[in-house]
């Protein structure tokens, strides 16, 4: 419930910002600093009482940072995307979006079972025995979705703003 009302607020900001660029990659950016502390929780090898609840609120931060930047996106792609091409393109993309997650669930949950597996004898020397192997893994992946939020939001910031109010021309609303 509250990731959608956090997409609510979506357009308001837009609007404040006359724009849709900064406000994607402002999202976008603040996925990538929530993975950073759920890379560190995971290493954390105590397992104190907080521990699920700041997981909890670093993956609900995420989330509604997914939430809004998706709303600012979906309307600002429909502005640089020409209506020709705009249905294609939105479903290629979206088929190459559930591709990637797909195999990146897969890897993600081989890397894990291998980590979860994994004997002191069959680990490299560089690693000290008896290291959470897990946690590691759990940490890597926060760290390479993180790089990969990075990557997007940089990419986000190069792509041509279109003006905040180019739908209201038309009629149309956020």
């Amino acid at each position: 419930a509250i990731g959608c009302l956090i997409g609510l607020t979506t357009p308001i900001l837009v609007r404040r910002l006359k724009g849709y660029r900064l406000i994607t990659a402002i999202y976008a950016s603040s996925q990538a600093i929530m993975c950073i502390p759920l890379a560190a929780i995971a290493l954390q090898t105590d397992q104190s009482p907080s521990s699920p609840l700041l997981l909890f609120l670093f993956a609900t931060l995420y989330t509604l940072g997914s939430y809004a930047g998706g709303s600012a996106w979906n309307s600002w792609s429909g502005c640089f995307t020409p209506p020709s091409v705009r249905t294609h393109y939105t479903a290629r993309r979206n088929f190459i979006l559930q591709s990637g997650l797909l195999a990146g669930v897969a890897l993600s949950g081989v890397l894990l079972h291998f980590a979860e597996n994994a004997s002191a004898e069959s680990l490299p020397s560089w690693l000290p025995t008896g290291d959470p192997l897990i946690g590691r893994a759990f940490a890597l992946l926060f760290l390479t979705g993180s790089l990969c939020r990075v990557v997007s939001a940089f990419y986000i910031v190069k792509i041509h703003d279109a003006p905040a109010f180019a739908a209201q021309e038309t009629g149309l609303t956020l």
